[in-house]
């Protein structure tokens, strides 16, 4: 089976900035239970199935205003961690502000990374050299 063109672009982006961790998710299998669904703006959301009931990552109505709203919020400081990733999309909008000079996002699932990459284009991220994905 050939990989999704998506995937294909986010490993190289990703070893581009880490090949350790490239070489990781080329050989790291899809976590189960984590599918994407289209918010109302037709954006794909990571939902996680946990027995009768699917929970989504990000609101599942627009998640770039969500993540507008929390980053206009919030005072940005130059070095920012996130305690997952999820669609990323929490992290887009920091990435926009001069002021962030370092971006960490810890991901502890190794396997729900991998969902994700196959099916969301994250390489605007994976190529920033601000974020560093661990």
């Amino acid at each position: 089976m050939t990989a999704s063109p998506v995937l294909e672009r986010n490993l190289l982006a990703l070893a581009a900035s880490d090949p350790a961790l490239g070489v990781l998710m080329s050989r790291t299998a899809a976590a189960g239970g984590v599918a994407m669904q289209n918010s109302r703006t037709g954006l794909a959301v990571p939902t996680r199935s946990t027995g009768s009931r699917s929970l989504a990552y990000h609101s599942l109505v627009d998640p770039e205003r969500e993540a507008q709203r929390v980053c206009g919020a919030a005072r940005s400081a130059g070095y920012l961690v996130f305690l997952g990733l999820g669609g990323a999309y929490q992290v887009r909008p920091f990435l926009s502000l001069p002021e962030v000079s370092r971006v960490v996002v810890l991901e502890p699932e190794p396997e729900f990374l991998r969902a994700v990459l196959e099916r969301i284009d994250l390489r605007q991220i994976l190529l920033d050299r601000r974020v560093r994905l661990c």
